[in-house]
């Protein structure tokens, strides 16, 4: 019951926004569930799950956890009283937060280990991402009926982080190459086909030459403010709900 509890969660998760979250929220839960003999999931120890989240140590970790739990609530009609939400909240002040350190990474670099890709589909992906400012998790959903051509851009339109109905494109005049690429590759496919690879496959090929596919939308950024000279467009182009989301990627270790 719990499992099929769980997999109807991830469902319903992944209709309401991006499956990346989705499935992010179903292995917190799955974690934090782990060891109770669930015959009902409205009847859960809601103590040990407390004690779940008490032994993470970093505050990202815990947030995701956290709101998984609170989503998980919510779906299958489980109220939580105030007092158990007001522990749980304050939980976050004992956790650390993780900083990773970064060495630069140089855009020429990235861009000599994609030209050098022989398998065109992965090389277009890549060029897709720095092009676009696609999150990996976005990139990942597109079908061919996702995408709308016409004689001056590509659009791809998407479910993007939080929910929402977004799209980007992919310009004629802006990159002439790429666009007759990613043509012709679309009008080999049919339409409940995938255009691009998953996110997973993605990050291992992007891992195996040495940097991560959020650098390429990290250089996007920097490409994007170098050219309008302006924090708000490249937030918009990115996306991003918050001006000092941007403003990290402004300042991030990739070098253009």
């Amino acid at each position: 019951m719990k499992y099929n509890t769980l997999g109807a969660f991830r469902h319903q998760m992944s209709r309401a926004g991006a499956p990346s979250t989705a499935k992010t929220y179903y292995n917190a839960m799955s974690w934090l569930l782990k060891n109770q003999h669930i015959i009902d999931c409205r009847n859960l120890d809601v103590d040990k799950v407390i004690d779940k989240l008490k032994s993470i140590k970093y505050k990202n970790t815990f947030s995701k956890h956290k709101n998984a739990f609170f989503k998980f609530c919510a779906f299958i009609d489980l109220p939580l009283s105030p007092d158990v939400i007001n522990t749980i909240e304050s939980l976050n002040d004992d956790k650390t937060k993780k900083y990773r350190k970064l060495k630069p990474v140089m855009l020429k670099d990235m861009l000599e280990q994609i030209e050098a890709i022989k398998d065109k589909k992965l090389k277009i992906s890549f060029q897709t991402i720095l092009e676009t400012g696609f999150r990996v998790s976005e990139i990942s959903q597109i079908k061919k009926e996702d995408c709308v051509i016409n004689m001056d851009c590509l659009e791809f339109r998407f479910i993007g982080k939080g929910g929402e109905n977004e799209s980007v494109r992919v310009v004629k005049s802006n990159n002439p190459n790429l666009y007759n690429a990613l043509i012709n590759h679309i009008n080999t496919l049919n339409d409940k086909n995938k255009v691009f690879y998953s996110a997973s496959y993605l990050q291992a090929e992007a891992t195996k030459r040495d940097f991560k596919c959020h650098n390429l939308r990290r250089a996007f950024a920097k490409q994007n403010y170098r050219e309008y000279r302006s924090i708000d467009k490249v937030q918009e182009l990115l996306r991003h709900a918050k001006r000092q989301t941007t403003l990290i990627y402004l300042k991030s270790k990739v070098e253009i």
